[in-house]
């Protein structure tokens, strides 16, 4: 087998089955049939977005330094445990433990794989199949996903810890593809970290100011933790708009496969209008602007269900597209020294981010109508939108100072 099919197989498999989620419908259900209550649900909830956010710097950092294949494997272990380690458990505490050690886990997994990934086809001269590859990989997680999603919850009513069991599974499959890939320290033709001085605290930190392009990473960030804020509303919003309770497994199935034909629609736009649809930021406005669009489109058909699930999955299938315009653009525009860290930055922006997003429009969901909250996002989107464009002309001020300076 030639090197890149090897490459490409074995990355794909990593970056699939290390973001198929089969819990993600049953772990609310799981707890409660453990005694938990709602509260403590929450608190392990926030207690794993805080280990992530704590952990994303640091572990893009350690990936730059000790190589991406020995943190991916490390988040491997840590989330092949965690799910493991719940299906033993019975009590909070444990499970409080558990569920740490996901965030931990997520955290070290975050960027370093699909940093690893374009480094390993930089070092073949390939790196311009990235875009096409990712764009697959990442429809390929939402497409396995929408039918594990329905194999999960069958499992969940013979045996309530099987859904774990079966997650462990696709962590497995992920750890022994890591097997056969070579570190990216071990990769030739890349520039390596070594040489280079271990001060992150000056030279890193121009990178991510600088070099990287700063507004990419906050564009992401706005559009990303906005958008699934907005998925979060999709319940109460289907139950006003009177679609029964039941149909929720098979909407939600049919979500899942719209976002990943949304994230294949990449490649289809990247082979047909190569170097046309770049990421400047009149192409990023105009996609801010069409999911504003849809969230202000909901308020006035909230009482039809057939528009209202139309409107719906044109923001699955924009978020679907965007994850992978967004992720093969930040790769393109950064010193690859640095890329962990870089993405990991991105992660974290994106955790804070939402934290504070969930906490005010949660507030604002809680005390007025579902239509206030959907004004509000649009609004976060418009607003968004033009602040980046704003950070994007400081940025390049920045930039052309700072090489001034440097000459």
């Amino acid at each position: 087998m030639e090197q890149h099919l090897k490459i490409n197989k074995n990355f794909k498999a990593i970056i699939v089955c290390s973001r198929i989620f089969t819990i993600t419908p049953i772990s609310i259900l799981f707890y409660q049939a453990h005694g938990l209550s709602f509260s403590q649900i929450m608190i392990m909830r926030i207690a794993t977005f805080l280990s992530t956010s704590l952990i994303e710097l640091p572990s893009g950092y350690i990936g730059d330094r000790i190589g991406y294949k020995k943190v991916v494997q490390i988040g491997l272990y840590l989330t092949l445990l965690s799910c493991l380690g719940h299906i033993f458990s019975d009590s909070f505490t444990s499970f409080m433990i558990w569920k740490i050690m996901w965030g931990v886990g997520l955290a070290m997994l975050s960027g370093a794989d699909e940093a690893w990934y374009y480094a390993s086809l930089m070092s073949l001269g390939r790196e311009n199949q990235y875009g096409n590859n990712i764009s697959e990989a990442h429809s390929m997680v939402q497409f396995i996903t929408a039918f594990s999603l329905i194999i999960s919850s069958a499992l969940f009513f013979l045996d309530i810890r099987l859904p774990f069991a079966f997650n462990a599974i696709f962590f497995c499959v992920a750890l022994v593809a890591t097997k056969n890939l070579k570190d990216n320290k071990q990769l030739h033709n890349i520039k390596s970290v070594q040489g280079k001085k271990n001060n992150f605290s000056l030279e890193s930190i121009y990178q991510i100011i600088n070099h990287t392009n700063i507004y990419f990473l906050f564009a992401d960030v706005l559009f990303v933790s906005t958008t699934i804020f907005m998925f979060e509303t999709y319940q109460p919003q289907m139950t006003e708009s009177n679609i029964p309770v039941s149909y929720f497994g098979i909407i939600y199935f049919l979500f899942s496969l719209i976002t990943g034909f949304g994230a294949r629609f990449y490649s289809f736009i990247e082979n047909k209008y190569a170097n046309v649809l770049k990421f400047d930021l009149k192409y990023y406005f105009f996609l801010v602007v069409l999911q504003a669009l849809s969230s202000l489109a909901v308020c006035f058909f909230s009482s039809n269900s057939f528009i209202i699930l139309l409107i719906f999955s044109i923001q699955e299938f924009i978020f679907g597209y965007f994850r992978v315009y967004s992720n093969v653009a930040i790769n393109k525009n950064v010193d690859n020294a640095y890329r962990a860290t870089i993405l990991s930055v991105k992660s974290l922006l994106n955790s804070v981010f939402k934290i504070i997003i969930f906490m005010i429009l949660g507030k604002i969901m809680d005390r007025y109508y579902l239509n206030t909250t959907y004004v509000v996002i649009a609004l976060v989107f418009l607003i968004g939108g033009i602040l980046i464009g704003f950070i994007a002309k400081v940025n390049a001020f920045i930039f052309l100072f700072s090489n001034r300076s440097r000459e």
